[in-house]
């Protein structure tokens, strides 16, 4: 994709969501009151959500083999764009 993310862990009272995307899809925002569990899942669920903002992609005329080859594709492309968005979910994942 080509993009660079941001993504904060931060402190997020007030907000009804444990995470949040920019309109533009270039900055995530993740509670710091979660768990590292509930981190890595939260980031991943918005990291989703960055891929198809920035693709412009719409859902709701794909099925199910091409939604997944998107996400799948893009992903992998904001990984390896994102060395420290990488490392990020390496560590989360490796915490108890």
């Amino acid at each position: 994709m080509g993009r660079l993310i941001e993504v904060q862990i931060t402190d997020l009272h007030g907000v009804e969501y444990d995470g949040w995307v920019t309109g533009d899809g270039r900055k995530v925002f993740v509670s710091s009151d979660l768990d590292a569990a509930d981190q890595l899942d939260t980031l991943l669920h918005e990291l989703l959500h960055c891929s198809l903002t920035v693709l412009g992609v719409d859902v709701s005329t794909m099925d199910e083999e091409q939604i997944v080859s998107v996400l799948a594709t893009s992903m992998a492309s904001l990984l390896r764009d994102n060395k420290e968005l990488a490392k990020l979910v390496a560590d989360l994942a490796a915490k108890e």
